[in-house]
């Protein structure tokens, strides 16, 4: 999970040091960075989806 949260941590950073490039001065680029750009701020969830539910409805669909 940290290699998780170190990934999309540094990959938010690039995110958004591009925005700062097209929208900000080099100024405020620095004070933007600081102010959105925490730790711990995003995370990841693991997503399961049940493939068992959707073969249930699909047999069920064929019995009628």
């Amino acid at each position: 999970m940290d290699t998780f949260k170190k990934v999309i941590y540094e990959d938010n950073k690039q995110f958004l040091e591009m925005i700062c490039k097209d929208l900000y001065s080099d100024n405020d680029v620095e004070s933007f960075l600081d102010k959105y750009h925490k730790k711990n701020y995003s995370y990841f969830q693991p997503n399961v989806n049940d493939v068992k539910l959707f073969h249930k409805k699909r047999i069920k669909n064929t019995k009628k």
